[in-house]
């Protein structure tokens, strides 16, 4: 059942982001990440959800919701204040932006006991972004990982606003999880 939810959630995605200029997030979360809490989710106008935008010196957040449920997504290239995003990878991010890192807060409705801080890193695919008094995000798309406190599962994302970057369906982890899988399997063919 679980392989039959995955492939309509495949093709969900992919039926989404063959349109242009999509606003999607997608998320795999690992078993034992206190944030997703092992999910695999979608969130889209088609799923029910509306994903709004907000810019702030030189942050950007996205609020996604369907008025029962909300998720937060925050990024800051850096100190608040200082630089704009580009496209490129933002590496050793925490929940708050501090004068060494960038930001990546991705929260949602569950909770986390014991949650203090959130490391991991994203990459910019898109960026057009107004800042100053009309500030505004255009479009938008960014690959997000995410680990509550360093420990081991993590939450992988992506989030698309307006943008014709289509969504990965299969999450990095479960495509490294495929790979290993079939070398395996050649190898013990390969002893025969």
């Amino acid at each position: 059942m679980k392989h039959v939810l995955s492939a309509m959630l495949a093709l969900s995605i992919l039926s989404i982001t063959d349109s242009n200029a999509a606003t999607v997030l997608y998320f795999f979360s690992e078993p034992g990440d206190l944030i997703g809490q092992g999910e695999q989710r979608l969130f889209s106008a088609d799923t029910g959800y509306t994903i709004t935008s907000s810019v702030s010196a030189n942050s950007v957040g996205f609020e996604i919701n369907n008025n029962s449920e909300f998720w937060n997504l925050n990024l800051a290239p850096g100190p608040i204040g200082t630089g704009f995003f580009t496209v490129g990878a933002y590496e050793n991010t925490l929940s708050s932006s501090t004068p060494e890192n960038p930001q990546l807060n991705f929260t949602g409705p569950f909770g986390t006991p014991g949650f203090n801080e959130l490391f991991g890193r994203f990459d910019i695919l898109e960026t057009n972004v107004i800042y100053g008094d009309n500030a505004e995000v255009i479009s938008f798309a960014v690959n997000f990982e995410q680990h509550v406190n360093g420990a081991e599962p993590g939450l992988f994302g992506q989030l698309r606003f307006n943008s014709d970057i289509p969504i990965n369906p299969v999450p990095l982890p479960a495509a490294l999880v495929v790979f290993i899988s079939g070398v395996a399997m050649l190898a013990t063919l390969a002893r025969r």
